[in-house]
């Protein structure tokens, strides 16, 4: 098992990007190991995290998942009107530009499956300006400083210094220091990590309230979303989520659901708990379910690996695991089993578990599910995320292809709106991050020969 490692990256505000990309390449060498790794402590984690993994498997079929996610509880941002669009971005622009926003972008994964050596945050995606996922999402925040700085004249603030802070969470496989061999085990360590390395304590004296944490591998992901923020901030809860409607039972993405808790807070009814369902969790009938009415499933809501935090949560959370017993850690942030077929010396396989814990699983704290906020976003604007190396002649999802495909599409259907299509259909385009964030109108020619990339 590993022990995550973080950075506090400075937002390159002023920066081109050449710049950004070194400054980004550089973060494995930054990184301030959060302590040494001591054998026995992950032996004996890891020993809990069998057993609890392989008894909850056993019992998966009978407990695992009750009811679907009320629908009721989920915020549809797709039936916003424009004045409600424009008030959410605005509040969420305000805290912004309070300086009460941080970020955390989850970069542990390895680029092994897209052919790379590299950080999978560092890898090119075939765009004409050749930026890596970092560059695009170094870009956008850096957007959205100089939106809230323009929008709320906040002249107090140095332009040098970031409005939001930026937090890179590595792993042994995507950072140069390495005490013992072993393998990532997920994203669920970024609590820990957050509070051992001191940035949660960093955080709160600079008045940070709201964290965005996110995948670094998903080519459409709003950094520090002021939408989203907006919606979580002003229902005042401790956590919220993404999701996108699941295209088809197949899909291999997680749900959202609710379960039955192991250790319910009363005992006098069943307590449902907020769940996140792995689509090697969830049975074919399960995945299959429709609405009376309609075609749309069941179990829709899809996860997008793109969550809120309160700062009070953090800290609640980190120090809850740090101050259990192994046993009970293995219970309050659980273990998935991911059957594999493992290299060994010198030259075989053999068929083993990888147990992976995931951010998502600390969801299951919270008193009700009512205190989770869901916000149900456009697919095609939002989630395109990078998986799978190129496949010669052919385009299939989770390539580098359709992610360059998902942005660039998503700019043709910025030029449609504003009547622009005709200047631009002979060529493909790129907008600078920097420039444009997402929504931002595009009045004339002369805006948008600004905005475009160059090679």
């Amino acid at each position: 098992m590993t022990k995550p490692y973080v950075t506090n990256c400075l937002t390159p505000v002023k920066n081109d990007q050449k710049t950004n990309l070194e400054k980004m390449k550089q973060v494995k060498t930054n990184v301030s190991t959060l302590a040494k790794s001591n054998p026995s402590d992950h032996i004996e984690l890891a020993r809990e995290l069998l057993a609890d993994a392989l008894r909850r498997e056993a019992s998966m079929s009978s407990q695992k998942i009750v009811e679907p996610f009320p629908e009721e509880l989920v915020t549809d941002s797709l039936k916003w009107s424009e004045s409600e669009r424009q008030r959410h971005f605005e509040n969420g622009l305000s805290l912004i530009a309070q300086g009460k926003v941080a970020v955390v972008t989850l970069a542990g994964g390895q680029g092994t499956r897209l052919g790379s050596s590299h950080p999978k945050g560092c890898f090119d995606i075939g765009l004409k300006s050749n930026k890596n996922l970092f560059d695009l999402q170094a870009g956008r925040i850096q957007r959205l400083e100089e939106l809230a700085r323009k929008t709320f004249q906040c002249k107090s603030q140095n332009a040098d210094t970031p409005l939001i802070k930026w937090a890179v969470m590595t792993s042994p496989a995507t950072h140069q220091e390495t005490e013992i061999i072993v393998s990532p085990d997920g994203n669920g360590g970024v609590f820990q990590a957050l509070k051992h390395s001191k940035i949660l304590e960093a955080w709160r004296d600079a008045g940070i309230l709201h964290v965005h944490v996110y995948c670094v591998d998903n080519v459409l992901t709003r950094v520090a979303d002021p939408y989203f923020i907006s919606v979580c901030a002003q229902a005042n809860t401790p956590c919220g989520i993404k999701v996108v409607e699941k295209i088809n039972p197949s899909e291999r993405v997680g749900v959202l659901a609710l379960g039955a808790r192991e250790s319910p807070p009363t005992s006098s009814a069943l307590n449902l708990g907020i769940q996140m369902v792995e689509y090697s969790e969830l049975s074919p009938k399960l995945a299959s379910l429709t609405k009376e009415r309609g075609s749309s499933l069941v179990y829709r809501f899809a996860n997008i690996a793109s969550h809120y935090f309160s700062l009070d949560f953090l800290e609640m959370a980190a120090t809850r695991l740090d101050n259990s017993s192994k046993a009970t850690q293995a219970t309050i942030l659980p273990a998935h089993i991911a059957r594999k077929h493992i290299r060994v010396y010198p030259d075989a396989t053999v068929s083993g578990l990888k147990l992976e814990r995931f951010i998502f699983d600390i969801l299951h704290l919270l008193p009700s599910p009512k205190d989770l906020a869901v916000m149900l976003v456009s697919r095609k604007e939002e989630f395109s995320p990078l998986k799978n190396a190129s496949v010669p002649g052919k385009k299939e999802e989770g390539t580098p292809e359709s992610c360059r495909d998902a942005l660039y599409e998503q700019f043709q259907r910025l030029f449609d709106k504003a009547n622009l299509s005709p200047v631009v259909s002979n060529e493909v385009v790129e907008i600078e991050p920097y420039k444009w964030y997402f929504g931002e109108p595009i009045s004339d020619l002369d805006v948008l020969r600004d905005i475009l990339a160059k090679k």
